[in-house]
């Protein structure tokens, strides 16, 4: 385990760390963003889709553009949370010396939870369609 930075003063250390969880805060906002604008351009293709249907209108032969567009956002939003949750923990060793104890865990916890929520719902986007 690394020592933590014993150059810093306390006071130092803990903006480091505050400035750490909005670190990862953002990219739990960014991540969230991503996977919801995903989800909702999928689905938009799809309404697209049925709005053809019922107009009985030719669909144009790009229709799952929208599919694999949104499906990669989603994927791209849960790299976001899973890799500001590592990050984020990485930064935390560094500056503490690998003893985190007293941290808490509910941020990086809800990043992780999220993370699954967007494998399950590309899981859904994939099945559904």
């Amino acid at each position: 385990m690394n020592a933590p930075d014993d150059a810093l003063p306390d006071g130092d250390r803990l903006r480091s760390v505050l400035a750490a969880d909005r670190t990862l805060l953002a990219w739990v906002r960014t991540g969230i963003a991503l996977m919801g604008f995903g989800f909702f351009i999928e689905r938009f293709g799809l309404v697209l889709r049925e709005l053809a249907l019922v107009q009985q209108v030719p669909m144009p032969s790009s229709h799952r553009a929208s599919a694999w567009l949104g499906l990669a956002l989603v994927s791209v939003g849960v790299v976001a949370l899973v890799g500001g949750a590592v990050e984020h923990r990485a930064t935390l060793q560094k500056l503490m010396g690998g003893d985190c104890r007293g941290r808490s865990r509910v941020v990086p916890a809800l990043a992780w939870v999220l993370a699954l929520l967007g494998v399950a719902m590309a899981v859904f986007l994939v099945v559904i369609d």
